[in-house]
């Protein structure tokens, strides 16, 4: 890549991907969506191509439906009676397993395309350069080692990040830029809270799925019980993504000594910086995921097997030659991925808080799919994406 070029990249979605809307506009049961179980489909309404088809009397009839619970009987009349198909007002996604409430929808551009945010993106960078760092920069280690503290004060967060990116004035990530990606396609998929709890008797700890908000987690798995239903782009999808290190910018500021360049700049400003980035969000990923295996090994229940094959066809992506990278981002990427994935050597000794071990919690996305031998439930970890050059694209 030359130094002020924008690299021209393609994103390939490899495991469920969700970056919310906000809880606003979250589709609701009865409102904005239907559920056919004889089917296993999720029919969302567009409300406005529905009123289109509804009298001023029908609009309060729907209104009504709506507020007794019988929303159900009028779509059979709209279809029967007049005999308007579905396909005219809404769209269908598979979904094999009823949604508990609402569904949480992905974040769309004004004209209703999904698209992941390029922030999203650049944050999830963030946290990955940051735990190379910690990993291969003995002096930052050090640093942030006298920073973290138990109980911490607020801002320590925001110290130990300017430790290695430097004061919002100049930061080094204002040399990063990041377009949004828009996709095509969404699909749904249900998902679980994986938990450790505790055997009262032995005191000792076990791999468990939550079933209700209190109480709930034992060894067995159920597709019903505290489940919550996401609209993520579509396993296997892929679009384009622009990546922008500004080198150029960088080189300049080194001819005026009084424009202070970020303290730790060089780890982004290497000769290859696009191949040096990915190099970092690698090493951050790889450890991230043989952490999380031996999480799942240490901690095992019904069907954890079948999230480390997941993680392990995951990290079996990641190339050595680094022109490609693979990232974990939005919805269930949660503390293990950000801070948990260099404060702690491993996800298995991570401390006591008020009797119960910290950081125990994953969000695992689930679904069924037709396999030569039958139905499968497949279960999948969340968030994973794999970000090509036009080299390594060429590859595929």
């Amino acid at each position: 890549m030359q130094q002020q070029e924008t690299a021209k990249l393609y994103i390939h979605v490899l495991s469920p991907v969700h970056v919310g809307s906000g809880q606003e506009k979250y589709w609701v049961q009865g409102v904005n969506y239907i559920y056919d179980q004889q089917h296993n489909i999720v029919r969302v309404f567009d409300l406005d191509k529905l009123g289109g088809y509804l009298s001023e009397k029908e609009i309060n009839q729907y209104s009504n439906a709506i507020e007794q619970g019988r929303v159900v009987e009028f779509f059979n009349y709209l279809t029967t009676v007049r005999k308007i198909p579905f396909s005219e007002f809404s769209k269908e996604y598979y979904l094999p397993f009823r949604p508990e409430g609402e569904i949480k929808t992905m974040i769309r551009t004004g004209l209703g395309i999904p698209y992941l945010p390029g922030s999203s993106i650049k944050g999830a960078i963030r946290s990955a350069i940051f735990g190379w760092a910690y990993a291969n920069l003995n002096h930052f280690k050090d640093k942030i080692d006298k920073l973290n503290i138990p109980n911490p004060p607020r801002r320590q967060g925001n110290t130990m990040d300017e430790a290695l990116f430097g004061k919002i004035d100049n930061n080094l990530m204002r040399f990063l830029q990041v377009s949004d990606v828009l996709f095509e396609n969404t699909m749904l998929f249900n998902s679980k809270v994986f938990n450790l709890f505790e055997d009262r008797g032995s005191q000792e700890w076990f791999g468990g799925w939550k079933h209700a908000q209190r109480e709930g987690t034992d060894d067995s798995f159920s597709p019903r019980g505290f489940s919550s239903t996401y609209e993520t782009l579509e396993i296997n999808d892929w679009a384009h993504i622009k990546i922008k290190i500004n080198k150029k910018i960088w080189d300049l500021m080194a001819k005026y000594p009084e424009i202070a360049r970020p303290e730790h700049g060089r780890i982004l400003m290497q000769e290859k910086p696009l191949e040096n980035l990915f190099e970092m969000i690698n090493f951050s990923t790889r450890k991230y995921l043989n952490d999380e295996m031996h999480f799942f090994k240490t901690f095992p229940a019904e069907n954890s097997d079948h999230i480390i094959d997941e993680l392990e066809e995951i990290l079996a992506v990641i190339d050595d030659d680094n022109k490609s990278c693979v990232l974990k981002l939005g919805a269930g990427t949660g503390f293990h991925a950000i801070t948990g994935n260099w404060q702690y050597k491993n996800f298995i000794d991570t401390g006591v808080y008020r009797g119960k071990k910290k950081f125990k919690s994953r969000k695992i996305s689930f679904s069924k799919f037709e396999t030569d031998q039958g139905l499968r439930t497949y279960l999948y970890p969340m968030g994973f994406v794999k970000i090509y050059t036009q080299e390594a694209w060429d590859k595929v």
